[in-house]
């Protein structure tokens, strides 16, 4: 049989992997029951001996002393603990137990929290949506990293509920209105009927995939509770077998990148794909294409991928390396930072270089960016946990500048031998997604989320292969390229104006082409040139002074128009103040450079205007007034009275469970007021003709106005002058 690894899991219940083979023709499951996942203990000579005595008590499959690789960078063997139980589940309860007696001191745990889908790819050799020939073992018809690979033809279809509730505030106990499966609409006053023909629709159609906007955090537990309540739970299978109505996984608040964000419980499909379009990040960034394609090179199946975020996959494909090369892979990292004087952190601890931006409007720009700048840093200078200050080469001639960290001259780390192909693969798909081809821009942007990622995590002290003196020369050889590209471009005859970690603003004409092509030689690293602005606009700080790193405006000379930092794209503002700030720069866009630009303010100002009266006017959708703002805790630790406090309390009425990292929408009614029902009114209840604080949101509209031209001496004070409604 021949086919495509369409899914992979394991099966908890009968101990035993279960695979999923997409034929031409139809979808095939197999069942591997010879897969026993092994976990290692390592610790010293006496320890383990009386942890095998211990041990051998238990009902194992196998308990046995081996030598393995532990070290990353060293290829010498280590006598482990090799310890199989007979229940998948078992291997986490064992190997927490063994820490525990260990005094979490004593034993170093490998192979224990790889996902056992992604283990049995690899150990088996195979990788999701790989075309395979199926017999007694899996026969690979493909490349993992082949750039052109077939795809098996796939159906799909969408499920969809309207509600039958008396506010927007949707219940589990509120009965069902609607189905909608794929383009056909089911209605019946009867729940249970519905239900039944949602399911008997999926049985007919047999999609393979199967998209629910809310899925995970809404519909599917929603469905459940509908079928409980009607008796007929048992019924519901959207899969291609039976399955719990339970969720694989809780959800849970987490802290990422300075916000806490929440991950709402897992759902999935056994057969099926189950995309939930709200809650996949990596979805809406790259579609089904890009999910494949980082499926294949993470060997992490499509269904929960689609749930992970672009870290989590890095650090999939570095385990992947790492089993590859004949490594146990740790559970529980305990490398500490090396201990550093005050004057060694002063050196090391600097992160990437900033020049600070000229502020106003420059014309005739050049932005230059260097492609995947950290991640090729990483591959072209070694730099990976093992190879950073390794005791292999105490005199090695490649020094991490400033800080002058050896790196192995000896050995390839595994970073690099991840990330060059993944950089390598980027480049092709970047040049053919200029082409026109959306699935190759699709798997370009996932690869980009990826690589973004690839830096993170060099200086996350949970990363399996994290380590900070890698984040450290990282942005140490990032300085110096970036004081490099400087010095080579006002050779150039240009002047810069800003420059940030990975980019470079230049005024001048010495030659774009020939400074990118020298920059490129002598750095060793690819250049882009991004585009040259008609004009651009770099902003201030709000409450200081100086240059904003990361806020400004430009118009390319193809007529696009690049913005960061300002409000139309926040996501916190609403609809109303990006349209109104979207019009002036369509205004400002007719510009051909600053002088015209200048002259075009007053244009823009008045379109502002005409958006102030609207609102004093109540000319507006209430839709667009709908401020989003993602909760950061609990609403009990809330110290003071705000939005999101009045926000909360009245969800927390109306008996909505509101998690630290998810969002609340509401309408300003009355900004100044103290109690929670009289300020604001939460989105589900928000109504056509409602009334809302009308001086508050022209103030928000003239904030818009002062983020565009305070620079030219437009502050708050003066555009309520000239727009005052």
């Amino acid at each position: 049989m021949r086919g495509w690894i369409f899914d992979v899991y394991p099966d908890y219940q009968k101990d035993h992997m279960v695979c999923w083979i997409k034929t031409e023709e139809d979808v095939e499951k197999l069942v591997d029951r010879r897969f026993f996942p092994t976990f290692y203990a390592y610790g010293s000579r006496k320890s383990l001996m009386s942890l095998a005595d211990v041990v051998s008590v238990r009902k194992l499959r196998d308990v046995s002393f081996q030598r393995k690789k532990i070290k990353l960078g060293y290829d010498g063997k280590f006598e482990v603990l090799s310890i199989t139980p007979h229940r998948y589940r078992d291997v986490k309860i064992l190997a927490k137990m063994i820490d525990a007696q260990g005094g979490y001191r004593d034993f170093q745990l490998y192979n224990v929290d790889i996902r056992l889908a992604q283990r049995y790819l690899v150990e088996k050799g195979i990788f999701p949506m790989a075309y395979v020939d199926v017999g007694n073992e899996f026969i690979l018809l493909d490349e993992q990293w082949a750039m052109e690979y077939p795809l098996p033809e796939l159906k799909y279809t969408e499920i969809g509920v309207k509600v039958n509730s008396a506010t927007r505030i949707k219940k589990f106990n509120d009965p069902i209105q609607a189905i909608k499966v794929g383009e056909r609409v089911f209605k019946d006053d009867n729940e249970t009927n519905l239900l039944r023909s949602m399911v008997e629709e999926i049985r007919l159609t047999d999609p393979d995939v199967v998209y629910m906007k809310n899925g995970d955090s809404f519909l599917f537990p929603y469905l459940y509770n509908r079928a409980k309540a009607n008796g007929i739970l048992g019924e519901i299978q959207l899969g291609r077998e039976g399955q719990s109505s339970r969720p694989e996984r809780s959800g849970r608040s987490y802290f990422r990148y300075g916000r806490v964000e929440y991950k709402p419980p897992l759902y999935t499909l056994r057969g099926r794909l189950h995309i939930d379009t709200s809650n996949s990040f990596l979805h809406m960034e790259s579609g089904l294409k890009g999910l494949i394609e980082l499926s294949r090179l993470s060997c992490i199946p499509v269904q929960t991928l689609a749930k992970l975020s672009p870290g989590t996959a890095i650090s999939a494909m570095q385990v992947n390396q790492a089993m590859r090369d004949g490594h146990v892979v740790i559970w529980k990292k305990n490398l500490p930072e090396d201990f550093k004087t005050a004057k060694e952190l002063m050196v090391t601890d600097r992160g990437g270089f900033i020049y600070e931006p000229v502020v106003g409007i420059h014309d005739k720009v050049l932005e230059l960016d260097y492609t995947s700048l950290y991640p090729s840093i990483m591959v072209r200078f070694n730099i990976s946990p093992e190879t950073v200050k390794c005791p292999c080469c105490p005199d090695s001639k490649i020094r991490v500048p400033e800080i002058g960290y050896n790196i192995c001259e000896k050995q390839v780390g595994l970073i690099a031998k991840v990330l060059k192909p993944v950089i390598q693969r980027r480049m092709v798909y970047k040049k053919r997604a200029k082409e026109g081809d959306l699935e190759y821009k699709e798997r370009s942007d996932i690869l980009k989320f990826l690589l973004v990622c690839s830096f993170g995590y060099t200086g996350y002290k949970n990363a399996r292969y994290g380590r900070i003196e890698c984040h450290e020369s990282i942005t140490a050889y990032g300085r110096e390229i970036l004081l490099r590209s400087t010095e080579i471009a006002e050779k150039h005859g240009y002047r810069v104006l800003h420059g940030i970690v990975d980019s470079l603003w230049l005024e001048g004409n010495g030659g774009h082409r020939a400074l990118a092509d020298h920059l490129k030689n002598d750095i060793g690293i690819p250049v882009e040139i991004e585009g040259v602005y008609k004009w651009i606009v770099f902003l201030p700080c709000k409450n200081i002074d100086v240059g904003a790193m990361n806020r400004y405006y430009g118009l390319f000379e193809n007529g696009e128009m690049k913005i960061r930092g300002i409000e139309t794209r926040r996501s916190d503002s609403p609809e109303l103040v990006k349209k109104a700030q979207f019009e002036m720069l369509d205004i400002l866009s007719k510009a051909e450079d600053s002088y015209e630009f200048k002259r075009t303010i007053p244009e823009a100002l008045g379109a502002l205007k005409v958006w102030a009266e609207r609102v004093m006017d109540g000319d507006v959708d209430i839709e667009d007034l709908i401020f989003t703002t993602r909760i950061s805790k609990e609403l009990e630790e809330y110290a003071h009275f705000s939005n999101q406090v009045a926000a909360l309390t009245q969800l927390k009425k109306h008996r909505v469970a509101v998690h630290p990292g998810e969002i609340v929408r509401y309408l300003l009614v009355d900004s100044g007021s103290m109690k929670a029902s009289k300020r604001l009114k939460i989105a589900e209840l928000v109504e056509d003709g409602d009334e809302y604080d009308r001086k508050k949101y022209v103030e928000h509209l003239f904030k818009a106005g002062e983020s565009l031209f305070q620079s030219f001496g437009y502050d708050l004070e003066r555009i309520e002058e000239e727009c005052g409604v």
